[in-house]
Parts: C-alpha cells; structure tokens; sequence
C-alpha cells in the first residue's frame, strides 16, 4: 500500500538534529552541555522546565526513509544562523543583526548550509 495517491507529494518538515546557531549561540555562552543536546537519541523538547521526549532528524535519516517511496523535488532549512521563534529576546535587543541574519539565512537555505537550521521542509513526489 502505499502512503500517497499516484503523482501526489508529501510536504514534510521536520526539527532537526544538526542546528548552526543553536550550537554556536550556546558555545558563545559556554553552556557545552547544551550546544550537541539534539544530538541526543531522545532530545527533551524546548522547554527549559519541562521534558518533552523527542526526536530531531536529519536530513540524511528522512531521505533514508522516504527514499523507497519516492524523490525530493524541494528542500528547504528555516533558522540557519537567524535566532529562532524562542529566541525572541536577542531579535528585540539585536534588531539590525538579526535583520542582516535574516538575509543570510534566505540566501543560505538555497546552499548545501539548508541542512543546518532549526528545521527543515522537503518535498517528496511519488516514484512514477
């Protein structure tokens, strides 16, 4: 059976394992033990109080899975260097760095760097 009709596609985004400016933001702030936190089998979630058992990706796992079923046509990775949504306070007391990030990340995500942002989007279609 498979997962989807004949010629459709999958739209699939994912948090993901490898994230640039997670690590570097937490290297910067010497917290080690946080920076490789997703690399972890089970990643507790981004809440600071409470432990949300997850799992992060990489993109390497989701071709290896998606794969038999069919192609990624679109990739996409979201938050390479800018701060992500969680990270509000450095978007509000860095407005002009952020700003300069923001482009970065947008030119960045269209380059092999689209694997390392906070998540990532792909667009499978179906094998013929």
């Amino acid at each position: 059976m498979s997962i989807y009709k004949s010629n459709g596609h999958l739209l699939l985004s994912f948090v993901n394992k490898p994230y640039l400016m997670e690590i570097f933001y937490s290297l910067l702030r010497g917290n080690w033990g946080n920076a490789f936190k997703r690399f972890n089998k089970v990643w507790g979630g981004y809440s600071s109080v409470r432990y949300l058992p997850s799992e992060c990706v990489s993109t390497k796992k989701v071709n290896n899975v998606f794969r038999r079923h069919g192609k990624i046509i679109k990739k996409r990775g979201y938050s390479i260097l800018f701060p992500p949504w969680y990270r509000l306070g450095l978007w509000i007391r860095f407005k002009r760095i952020t700003k300069l990030l923001w482009e970065v990340d947008k030119l960045i995500s269209k380059t092999f760097f689209w694997k390392y942002g906070e998540y990532f989007m792909v667009i499978i279609k179906k094998h013929p």
